[in-house]
C-alpha cells in the first residue's frame, strides 16, 4: 500500500514539474516572437479623426513616388474626439524609400477635418517622431484634394464630396528620416 502511495506521489510530482517546464518554454517562445516582430518597419500617425474611416499607406522601395495598390497597407480607424495612434506595419523584409498617406476612403461627407498631431517611423528598436507643423517638411498636401488650415496641423478635404480624404505626398527629405531609423542603410 505504501508503495502505491509513493508511486502516485512520484507520478504527480513528475506531472506538475513537466507543466512548469512547458510554461517556461511557452514564455520563451512568446519573447522570441515579440523580438522577431520588431524587425517590421512601422509608420504611425497620432491624430484625431472623429468618424470611422479607412486609411491607406502607400510605400515605394525604389525612391520614386509611383505609388501602387500592391505596395500599400489599409487600416480601419474608429472615430474618436481624442488623439489616437494609427500604426501601419509593412510586410516582412520591406523598408520603404518613401511613403504616402491617404487619410480617409471614398466619399465620406460626414467626416470632419483630421487633426494630424505627429508621425513616427520605427524599425528594430529605433524610432523618429516628428510633430506639429514640422511634419510638413516631410509631407506635402496633394493639391486639389487636401487643404491645411493655416497655422495648424488640421487637414481638410478640398471638397466635402470628393472621392477620397486628405492625401499627403512625401517630400524627398522623408527618405533621410527613413535612412536614419534603419541605421543609415539605403532603402532598396
Amino acid at each position: 500500500m505504501k508503495f502505491k502511495i509513493a508511486t502516485i506521489i512520484v507520478l504527480a510530482l513528475c506531472l506538475f514539474s513537466c507543466k512548469k517546464e512547458i510554461d517556461g518554454q511557452e514564455k520563451k517562445s512568446e519573447e522570441v516572437t515579440n523580438v522577431a516582430k520588431d524587425d517590421l518597419f512601422r509608420v504611425g500617425f497620432n491624430l484625431i479623426v472623429k468618424k470611422d474611416d479607412n486609411m491607406h499607406l502607400y510605400y515605394t522601395i525604389d525612391g520614386s513616388i509611383n505609388f501602387e495598390e500592391e505596395n500599400s497597407v489599409w487600416m480601419p480607424v474608429k472615430g474618436s474626439d481624442k488623439p489616437q495612434d494609427v500604426v501601419f506595419v509593412l510586410p516582412e523584409g520591406i523598408i520603404p524609400s518613401l511613403v504616402r498617406i491617404d487619410l480617409g476612403f471614398g466619399k465620406n461627407e460626414t467626416q470632419s477635418d483630421i487633426d494630424l498631431k505627429s508621425f513616427e517611423l520605427s524599425y528594430m528598436g529605433k524610432n523618429e517622431v516628428v510633430s506639429g507643423q514640422e511634419m510638413f517638411k516631410y509631407f506635402t498636401p496633394f493639391e486639389g484634394y487636401t487643404d491645411i488650415e493655416p497655422g495648424t496641423t488640421i487637414l481638410k478635404r478640398h471638397k466635402k464630396d470628393q472621392a477620397s480624404g486628405p492625401i499627403l505626398y512625401p517630400q524627398t527629405i522623408l527618405s533621410e528620416k527613413i535612412n536614419k531609423v534603419t541605421s543609415g542603410g539605403s532603402p532598396e
